[in-house]
């Protein structure tokens, strides 16, 4: 079975698709993830009290923070703030503020109340890091495969890790 030929461009901003014999072309299907999520969406989240949820969003590198505002007439409403990383943007950087690290593929998110901060692993890295929740959102490195031997490496499973209330 053949199909037909993908569509020319228009010549005109705003002047509809063109198939063949003249007839207008369907729009496209638009995907109905959010311009919130990144390309991959949200891989885990965690609660942080009553009204905050943190979320991993690996496909943009970013962990963000929703806070759920309480509305009777619209309870889907919530604030939505990144804590750490840059959108879209993936690397390997601790920094003071949030926004200036670099994650690359942030995932399985946990809150720590004692020390309010969310611990989550950075798969590409091979990191378990920390962003602390009271401004400006440091974000840091607790423990490194990377600096394992090999060995301990294949052994250590990052989602299994019991951090202790001083972070250690």
């Amino acid at each position: 079975r053949r199909h037909p030929p993908p569509p020319p461009r228009p010549s005109k901003a705003g002047e509809p698709l063109r198939g063949p014999g003249g007839k207008a072309w369907p729009a496209p299907a638009r995907r109905r993830s959010g311009a919130a999520m990144g390309r991959n969406g949200y891989k885990a989240i965690t609660f942080c009290g009553e009204r905050r949820v943190v979320a991993a969003d690996d496909g943009a590198h970013v962990l963000v923070e929703l806070v759920l505002d309480v509305d009777a007439d619209n309870p889907e409403v919530a604030t939505r703030r990144i804590l750490a990383g840059a959108h879209g943007v993936p690397g390997d950087e601790d920094a003071p503020q949030g926004v200036d690290a670099r994650l690359s593929k942030p995932d399985g998110v946990f809150y720590d109340a004692s020390s309010d901060s969310v611990f989550f692993i950075d798969r590409h890295t091979r990191k378990l890091r920390r962003v602390r929740m009271e401004p400006p959102h440091a974000v840091d490195t607790v423990i490194s495969l990377v600096a394992m031997r090999p060995e301990e490496a294949q052994k250590f499973d990052p989602t299994r890790v019991l951090v202790s209330p001083d972070g250690s």
